[in-house]
């Protein structure tokens, strides 16, 4: 008994200090420069935040359409994939949930993917959020969001 009340304790106690991401906001895709805007979602005191957020916009009308977030590789790439999880599970693609290297989610709702690998020569997780564009142009097809 003894043995069992001690391995619900460490299980309960990995869940509780279990890593995540401060994730961005891919509110942001869509909106111009000139916009107010919150980079990143909130999160609890304890999660990994961003060591560098680079943003793309397209230069014809200001507007943000991708965005590369990278964190310290504090977290395993397992753990990232948990955390990208609790927001975005229905969207990830099938194909790629057990791959070891990449993971990808899109998001046909609001019009965004999400790529998720670690950069073994710069030691550090990258997520890239991309918004889908229109086929012929470059206009993002962005959909109003909140996540």
């Amino acid at each position: 008994m003894k043995y069992i009340l001690a391995l619900i304790a460490i299980l309960l106690a990995n869940t509780v200090n279990a890593q995540e991401l401060q994730h961005f906001n891919p509110a942001i895709l869509g909106k111009s420069v000139d916009d107010n805007i919150v980079l990143l979602l909130p999160a609890s005191n304890n999660a990994i935040k961003p060591i560098n957020i680079l943003t793309d916009i397209n230069e014809k009308d200001g507007k943000f359409y991708a965005a590369t977030v990278i964190y310290q590789n504090k977290i395993s790439f397992e753990d990232a994939r948990i955390s990208i999880n609790k927001l975005y599970k229905k969207y990830e693609e099938e194909s790629f949930a057990k791959n070891p290297l990449m993971g990808l989610w899109r998001n046909e709702d609001k019009g965004f993917s999400i790529q998720l690998t670690i950069n073994e020569d710069e030691n550090v997780i990258q997520v890239i959020y991309i918004s889908f564009v229109q086929r012929n142009t470059t206009e993002p097809v962005v959909r109003e969001s909140t996540r």
